[in-house]
C-alpha cells in the first residue's frame, strides 16, 4: 500500500508511528 499512504497514516497511526507513511 503506497499509494493510499497519507490516507492510511491519518486513521491508523499505530501502524506508521512516525509521519513519513511507510505502511509495509
Amino acid at each position: 500500500m503506497s499509494s493510499p499512504t497519507p490516507l492510511f497514516t491519518i486513521p491508523i497511526p499505530k501502524l506508521d508511528s512516525h509521519p513519513g507513511g511507510t505502511i509495509t
